[in-house]
Formats: structure tokens, sequence, C-alpha cells
């Protein structure tokens, strides 16, 4: 299965204050918040990741840029995922995830 979804960073979002203030990035641990988002719609509960075995970071997303982020599972408790804008690839690699109780 294939889970698809846009996601854009606010200019705004009080956690880019921070993060590289003259010149913000959204940082990977958003994007990664992100894909524990779409494992979740994938496996139709919460859920919580437990393991990043492979995550390779390519290109800095801006704040105010969409990204497109794909998650693909055979099995439903580990997907690869792809973030990427029209025109990079921002990150890719693995995760792990299990259900949890809502």
């Amino acid at each position: 299965m294939i889970v698809t979804r846009e996601f854009i960073m606010p200019d705004s979002h009080p956690v880019l204050l921070g993060h590289f203030p003259d010149d913000p990035i959204v940082p990977g641990v958003i994007l990664m918040a992100w894909c524990e988002q779409l494992a979740a719609d994938f496996a139709q509960t919460p859920v919580i990741t437990h393991s990043w075995p492979r995550v390779k970071f390519f290109h800095p997303l801006k704040p105010g840029q969409t990204c497109r982020i794909t998650i693909e599972s055979d099995s439903g408790t580990q997907a690869s995922f792809r973030v990427q804008t029209d025109s990079e690839l921002v990150a890719s690699g693995t995760f792990e995830w299990r259900a949890v109780s809502p």
C-alpha cells in the first residue's frame, strides 16, 4: 500500500525561530513526524515509531515550500518513505512503527 500527502510548514511556525534564524529550514524531526502521521493513516489507528534504521537528508526544505511525502509498506509495521518537492528529493529512508491504543 502507498499513502501520499502534501505538507507545508508555515513561515510563522514557532519551531522555525531557533532553527537557523537568518535562513530557516524545516527541521528533520518535523519531516519524520509527518511520516508518522501518514503511518497512522495507513494503519487507521494511532502509531508510535520505534526505529528509523535508515534516514538520509539530501536537500533542505524551506518554510512555505510544499513537499509531498509518500510512504510505502507491505507489512503494516515498517515502511519506506520519500519526501520530495517538485524539483528535489529532500529525504528518504525506512522506519518501523507499532499501533497504540487511542
